[in-house]
């Protein structure tokens, strides 16, 4: 103790010498760094208390579970310690609730809550630019030198593999702010409070949660009642990726070598929906043979029958709820999760509109027409805004041309609030309804990349919905999808890309129309267009094109980027639907072509002023003069013809 070791020195200079107080505090301090607090207080100040309390995390993240922390020289009280943690804890327990910020959205995926991790962890790590599977560097600090705070690691402890009572405390406490961040939607710093292995767990069982939800909702009323872990057969699609040490361009930049022996592949043709007239006529009830609904193969949908009445009780949200308390939709156990999985679970029962919302979105995702139906009622009835999930945008993502074609759009638009809100035909990247059925054809029919659609996106690895195909060939639960993102390649494979089918056409342009008939008519045709905007370097002029326009650029890097034997049939239907609808083929924008599609260096484009107002024909007339034209397959320079001829 090194007051009792200069205990001498202090009373010589205070009583023989005769030096002032503050002069025996300067003298200590200036020749023997022997600075500590008298009188000090015997309780700590909350300000002090969270001080502390990040630098026991700071050494817990160390790996020091035993550590002995000194303030002005006196030790803390770890009993003290703990009884705040857990009194912080309790508070932050009971007023814990699920938030969407709409500052904190992502784009295309949503709210930030569940909806947004429809990856699992191969995949998910390399759609971050910065390594996602290694500890931030800003995880771990230590007290500042010279700080009123010491700190001293025991070389020896009872046990190694021993927790301390402090220690559990803390682990707790931690696991609790880490859920906390959660349901605010603080995702970004939740993920740096974790290191590269609670990374990995905590977005696997965020995917398990993701894909559980998905199954659930989409089969809803139909074949098994729970979609357990054996049934969703995580063991058999384990993530098989190979995690690098350190993190390289070439392993962020997901480039990943496909495994061709064992992935399957998707199916070769398109599905088909088929609308059929309603017609009135006198039902009679559908016999079904008696089986027993808690034994069927889960993998045959064959053996599936409807669920018995009262099976559908507790509904779909609460279902979801409930299962983040027993987990068993899980491989991973609760305990070993970096997150306090209760303390989630009741965030989300003490609000039921929000867990509601993201049933509405799984149900969107999923494309269970009766589920939408169902939920957006009940939100209607509670007078709670659809605006946080952008539905039409995320239904559009999701576009499926086999089972439901246009009728999740349909849905939806009879059930938004009314006076529609202008968020529901904008989403959060600027982008319209119609910008957003452009993006799901080149997502779905192209090699276009994300820059090229909108610069916003340049960070961007892979499109919003493209774990299911527009024209049925694969869903996110299919073998070939699965094992797919399970071996890290979060990008569907060009080669399983056909051209803009008929199955594809007949979606979007029936979407088209049903948005025309639930929309108000100014907003389709009068908004600007969030894709390909380009900025003059020259005058500053913001170039932002008019929806015609937009189709224009989007046919011509459909041709330029297309798959075998694209015609431009489909793009040619949309065309015709737009004009149809009242879209102006006189209308002019501010179009520069070099800047629109690079025809001259960059260093070129800063030194020309040379956009000019064109119409949708002046501007396809302009792109005709690309030489990539001449490498076009001979059926893709017909349909340009035809579409330039039309406009």
């Amino acid at each position: 103790d090194r007051w009792e070791e200069l205990k001498p020195y202090i009373e010589h200079l205070y009583l023989d010498k005769g030096l002032k107080l503050a002069d025996v505090v300067t003298t200590m301090k200036d020749e023997h760094r022997f600075d500590m607090k008298w009188k000090s207080r015997k309780n700590l100040s909350s300000a002090k208390k969270e001080t502390l309390t990040a630098t026991f995390e700071s050494r817990a993240r160390a790996g020091k579970s035993s550590t002995s922390v000194t303030l002005h020289g006196v030790p803390v009280e770890s009993k003290k310690m703990r009884r705040y943690w857990k009194s912080k804890a309790r508070d932050q327990t009971q007023n814990m609730a699920l938030e969407t910020p709409s500052a904190v959205r992502t784009g295309g995926n949503g709210p930030v809550l569940f909806l947004k991790w429809n990856l699992p962890f191969a995949s998910m790590r390399r759609t971050y630019i910065s390594g996602f599977d290694h500890a931030s560097p800003h995880g771990v600090s230590a007290p500042t030198p010279g700080s009123d705070i010491s700190v001293d690691t025991p070389s020896t402890a009872a046990s190694p593999h021993a927790r301390s009572p402090t220690a559990s405390v803390l682990a707790n406490k931690v696991k609790n702010d880490r859920a906390y961040l959660f349901v605010q939607g603080q995702h970004d710093r939740l993920l740096n409070s974790l290191n590269g292995r609670e990374r990995e767990v905590m977005s696997e069982w965020l995917y398990q949660y993701w894909f559980f939800c998905f199954k659930t909702s989409k089969h809803w009323g139909r074949g098994p009642l729970a979609w357990t872990a054996q049934l969703l057969d995580f063991e058999q699609f384990r993530s098989r990726h190979a995690r690098s040490l350190p993190a390289t361009p070439a392993d962020i930049l997901h480039e990943t070598t496909r495994s061709e022996d064992h992935q399957p592949q998707p199916l070769n043709l398109c599905r088909w929906f088929i609308h059929v007239e309603e017609v009135i006529y006198e039902d009679f009830p559908e016999v079904e043979p008696p089986g027993d609904p808690y034994v069927q193969d889960p993998r045959d949908e064959v053996t599936w029958s409807q669920w018995p009445a009262h099976e559908h009780k507790p509904p779909l949200s609460t279902r979801l709820r409930d299962a983040l308390e027993h987990n068993d939709f899980s491989t991973v156990p609760t305990a070993n999760l970096p997150v306090a999985v209760p303390s989630i679970a009741k965030a989300a029962q003490r609000c039921p509109d929000e867990l509601l919302l993201e049933a509405l979105g799984f149900s969107i995702m999923s494309r269970n027409i009766d589920q939408i139906h169902e939920i957006s009622s009940k939100l209607q009835a509670n007078k709670y805004t659809f605006g946080a999930i952008f539905p039409l945008h995320l239904a559009i993502e999701y576009l499926d041309g086999y089972k439901s074609c246009c009728g999740v759009v349909a849905e939806l638009l009879q059930h938004l609030p009314y006076p529609r809100t202008r968020e529901i035909y904008l989403n959060e990247a600027g982008h319209t309804l119609i910008d957003s059925l452009m993006i799901s054809i080149l997502k779905s029919h192209s090699s276009m990349k994300h820059a090229d659609v909108d610069i916003s996106l340049k960070d961007n690895v892979r499109f919003a919905g493209e774990e299911v195909d527009i024209c049925g060939r694969w869903d996110a639960d299919s073998p070939c999808m699965r094992r797919l993102l399970s071996d890290g390649t979060p990008c569907t494979p060009f080669d399983w890309k056909h051209k803009f089918c008929h199955t594809s056409t007949q979606a979007v342009c029936h979407s088209i129309a049903m948005l025309n008939a639930g929309l108000p008519h100014s907003w389709m045709i009068e908004t600007p267009s969030g894709l390909y905007i380009r900025r003059c370097f020259v005058c500053g002029l913001k170039m932002q094109l008019q929806p015609l326009h937009s189709l224009v650029v989007t046919a011509f890097h459909l041709a330029n980027h297309s798959c075998q034997d694209e015609d431009l049939f489909g793009i040619l239907a949309a065309l015709l639907c737009l004009l149809s609808f009242g879209h102006d083929p006189r209308s002019t924008a501010d179009v520069s072509i070099a800047a629109l599609i690079q025809t001259v260096d960059a260093d070129d484009i800063e030194v020309l002023c040379a956009h000019e107002k064109l119409t949708p024909a002046g501007l396809a007339e302009r792109l005709s003069s690309a030489e990539a034209l001449h490498s076009w397959e001979v059926p893709t320079q017909t349909g340009w013809a035809v579409f330039r001829g039309i406009l």
